[in-house]
């Protein structure tokens, strides 16, 4: 559900500032896709993330040896890349939603305009 700064109780700047911070939000959102693949760091889990939600999902079914320690990040990080790139997801459209899903969707990590053709953070 998106939050609608109209009905939130507070100075008219805030309400500015938060209307603003929906705006950028959704236009991020507009920009990536609905879902896609990534990776936990702390584990090397794959993990699915929708566009406009906070978190991941993780999934049930994971490749052999992710729990090995040192786990196979490597391997399971081209493996999402190749899972998202056969959906058209691109590596930089797979930041923005890590970061996105993290920090907020108005944050500048969550746009995908930011991110080179390797998955670059260029900003």
């Amino acid at each position: 559900m998106k939050p609608n700064p109209d009905v939130l109780i507070g100075s008219s700047s805030q309400q500015k500032h938060l209307k603003f911070l929906c705006a950028t939000a959704q236009e991020n959102i507009a920009k990536l896709p609905a879902e896609c693949f990534g990776v936990l760091p702390s584990c090397g889990q794959i993990i699915k993330i929708k566009a406009g939600e906070s978190g991941y999902y993780p999934l049930k079914c994971q490749p052999p040896g992710w729990k090995e320690e040192p786990h196979p990040y490597p391997t399971v990080d081209k493996l999402c890349d190749e899972l998202n790139a056969a959906d058209g997801i691109t590596r930089g459209q797979r930041n923005a939603m890590e970061s996105g899903s993290m920090f907020g969707w108005n944050c500048p990590g969550a746009n995908p305009d930011n991110f080179n053709a390797d998955g670059t953070y260029t900003t």
